[in-house]
């Protein structure tokens, strides 16, 4: 049944997984798209409208009653990205119907599963006037929602900032002023455009190891995010209890290069993790903050550090961030600490295999580019690097755009 319906895409890799001490089996298609801000609009409402409505399965109720007949099995519709590509994900979660005596079950639930990527509801070239309109205020209402968050805000705000593509930059949620030209006939035509689109799929189980590559899928290998000679400072208001600094650094390093490890080391370093040095020093010595940490997105170019705090402490919080990084830069870096950060890092890779969702869009990233991301050799990848790699790599990084929400309300 599984490799039966996988023919009816546009294949280009697909894979079998074994984790034979599962108790569960995880299905994972992923179509990869192009990422611009109308397709990430259309595709963030299409997972939304597949989730719930089916010419087969025609309510919300119906299809959770199907879903409890199958134990709890689960499918979950949405989208990630990676650099220039946008990936509309369709994954199902089931028990190991061998273990419970059960499997006939199994293509009873895959009949499900891909019912629902090839049979949305629909009416000729359109899909459901009603459901649509239903699913479409749903989520600008989500995006609403979201724009109240002042963490969620500065960062999106920092980022569009930051990266003047708004196709790379804009949110994966969407955009309310691209939803609103959205129909429910443009949004049908938009996903039979995607069901020919590039698949990659996997099956993650008690099943034999398997691996089918394909064709090559290309991408944009160009700098999203040049150096500024100087920072950009951007100050918005709000009446909020507390202020939100949302900084982004550029780096010149390539997703592709062996350098990007050394950069995934010093971001643990300097704020990524628990015993980075900003949440050492700004957050549990000098108690500047409610939180501090920072991410590298090694698809972007870019790291970028996000704190909450009470303004008036602002201009000693971000005196004392540029210090520290001064400092690394300078060369103030330990053995000792650059072996925590490592070891941090290996059990985060490690932990990755016991996740089922977590490890098929980890073998994802590998694929769509080509790259051996086996846990293994990331492992051997981690422990090569030296305090010498992890200074170059700092010293690539440069402070791009200041944005700082201040929060106005005292109390």
């Amino acid at each position: 049944m599984w490799n039966n319906n996988l023919n009816k895409f546009n294949m280009v890799c697909s894979r079998a997984i074994a984790t034979e001490k599962s108790k569960t089996t995880f299905y994972s298609i992923y179509f990869v798209d192009e990422r611009n801000l109308r397709r990430v609009s259309e595709l963030s409402l299409l997972s939304r409208y597949l989730m719930n409505y089916s010419n087969k399965y025609k309510s919300i109720r119906e299809k959770s009653m199907i879903e409890e007949m199958f134990y709890g099995s689960v499918i979950h519709f949405g989208t990630i990205s990676f650099r220039d590509k946008l990936i509309f994900e369709a994954k199902l979660l089931t028990p190991d119907f061998s273990k419970l005596g059960n499997e006939n079950l199994e293509d009873d639930v895959l009949e499900y599963y891909f019912d629902s990527i090839l049979n949305p509801m629909n009416s000729g070239d359109s899909f459901n006037e009603e459901y649509f309109d239903v699913e479409r205020q749903k989520l600008i209402e989500e995006i609403e929602i979201e724009n109240r968050n002042s963490v969620k805000y500065a960062q999106l705000n920092c980022i569009k900032n930051t990266i003047e593509d708004i196709d790379i930059s804009c949110d994966l949620i969407g955009e309310i002023d691209e939803l609103k030209k959205i129909t429910a006939r443009s949004l049908y035509s938009s996903y039979r455009e995607m069901l020919g689109k590039p698949v990659i799929a996997y099956i993650n189980g008690n099943v034999g190891d398997s691996y089918h590559p394909g064709a090559n899928i290309p991408f944009s290998n160009n700098n999203i995010i040049h150096h500024r000679d100087t920072a950009r400072y951007i100050t918005e208001e709000r009446d909020d209890l507390q202020s939100v600094l949302a900084i982004s650094y550029s780096t010149d390093i390539n997703f592709m290069d062996k350098e990007s490890i050394n950069a995934t080391v010093f971001n643990s370093i300097f704020g990524g993790s628990s015993n980075s040095i900003l949440f050492e020093k700004i957050r549990e010595k000098f108690n500047l903050c409610y939180f501090i940490n920072t991410f590298y997105d090694k698809y972007r170019n870019m790291m970028l550090l996000l704190v909450g705090y009470v303004d008036s402490n602002h201009d000693f919080l971000y005196e004392n961030v540029q210090k520290e990084l001064s400092n690394i830069q300078k060369e103030l870096v330990t053995q000792e600490r650059l072996d925590i950060a490592k070891k941090e890092l290996k059990i985060r890779y490690r932990s990755v295999v016991e996740y089922q969702n977590n490890y098929s869009d980890y073998l994802l990233s590998g694929d769509i580019f080509s790259k051996n991301l086996s846990i293994e050799n990331k492992i051997r990848e981690i422990d090569a690097v030296t305090v010498e790699d992890v200074l170059r790599a700092a010293n690539t990084f440069k402070e791009h755009t200041v944005f700082r929400l201040k929060g106005t309300n005292n109390g």
